[in-house]
């Protein structure tokens, strides 16, 4: 059996350091350190260099990229002396263009620029339509704000009330990779580095990653199990159930993007035999709740139903009850991730199940 990997424990001052932290590198996850003053400026004043990420799918429906007016914007956030500056998207139109024509080119511009900062995660910008072609671009050290969860149907909406020529405002805001806003924040422990998986059991992570990310190994945990651990009279119980799994660095395998597997965990049953007697959406399979409901109440389950992370956030708790954390990623080949993910299972779970309670870890040990 694989050795399971030994996960050190960061000391009380790196945690409260880390937790200062908003800017963390998407490559490698780790924390990007405070930029130094600017130019002149006394020491312990923070400069305004920021972090650009790689946007989602950069070549995929959007113009933008690679323009001058592109090139204005990776300037502007990259100068560490400056907090506001100014992105000429006409500079991305055709100078012969006249009238109508060009105004309609530079409105599309502007929105190629908005659209791929959606696609980001960048975070204390403001963004404003000026006149002409310009978008500005303001950088802040306000405070992030809380995050509230969107449970409307829809989009999460801006502000009702914005200044006058204001785009967005980016703080604490989750995006999809089409610039719709929706609240990712509520599924996906993004901005947690302390995550309680199991009751009195706390990772503590050193490393913050993102839901764009890729070939990388995620937890699966269930909040609704870490409610039932404690009774009215305040006796402890160790009840917890979590699914530790990976993903490909393709981006578009259908099963292997990171998107895909978090809905995949409640769109079908994990187990292929098992998808063959209940296709489609677990919640939706008339057949599916009674076998449930009769290893539920002592059935043999034999084929491990109930273990499916399909069946447990459809039958037993709800989709929402459902918490993602990636726990590591950039993996240079198939074995290295397997034989990570493995490592990972025997830490988080080590493939406890109770089969009478049904809680524990959902993965299988063949």
């Amino acid at each position: 059996m694989l050795q399971p990997t030994v996960l050190v424990q960061p000391t009380p001052q790196e945690r409260a350091r880390l937790m200062e932290v908003w800017e963390w590198n998407d490559v490698t996850g780790d924390p990007i350190p405070v930029p130094p003053p600017p130019t002149g400026a006394p020491v312990g004043i923070r400069g305004w260099r920021r972090h650009v990420p790689r946007p989602v799918r950069v070549t995929q429906g959007n113009t933008f990229f690679g323009t001058p007016a592109h090139q204005d914007f990776l300037n502007g956030m990259a100068n560490n002396d400056v907090a506001s500056f100014d992105v000429h998207c006409d500079l991305n139109v055709d100078p012969h263009r006249i009238g109508a024509a060009r105004s309609n080119d530079i409105t599309n511009a502007k929105d190629s620029c908005v659209a791929m900062i959606h696609q980001m995660d960048l975070k204390k910008i403001t963004v404003e339509s000026r006149n002409g072609g310009v978008i500005r671009i303001t950088k802040h050290n306000d405070p992030l704000l809380p995050w509230v969860p969107w449970v409307g149907p829809g989009p999460v909406p801006l502000p009702r009330e914005q200044p006058a020529g204001m785009v967005a405002e980016f703080r604490l805001i989750s995006h999809d990779q089409n610039g719709r806003k929706r609240p990712l924040g509520m599924l996906i422990e993004e901005a947690n580095l302390n995550v309680e998986w199991r009751p009195d059991q706390t990772l503590h992570l050193m490393q913050r990653f993102k839901c764009n990310d890729n070939n990388v190994i995620y937890m699966l945990h269930c909040a609704a199990c870490l409610d039932l651990h404690e009774n009215d009279a305040g006796d402890r119980f160790q009840v917890w159930t979590n699914y530790i799994g990976q993903t490909s660095p393709n981006e578009d395998a259908a099963h292997h993007n990171f998107h895909n597997r978090a809905h995949l965990h409640v769109a079908q049953l994990n187990n292929a035999s098992n998808r063959v007697v209940f296709p489609g959406n677990p919640g939706q399979n008339a057949a599916l709740q009674p076998q449930v409901d009769r290893v539920d109440a002592g059935e043999v389950d034999d084929v491990q139903l109930l273990r499916d992370p399909g069946v447990h956030f459809n039958c037993l708790h709800r989709p929402e009850d459902r918490r993602y954390t990636i726990l590591q990623k950039g993996f240079d080949g198939r074995a290295r991730r397997t034989q990570a993910e493995h490592n990972w299972m025997a830490v988080l779970g080590n493939w406890e199940y109770n089969a009478q309670e049904h809680f524990g870890s959902l993965n299988l040990n063949y």
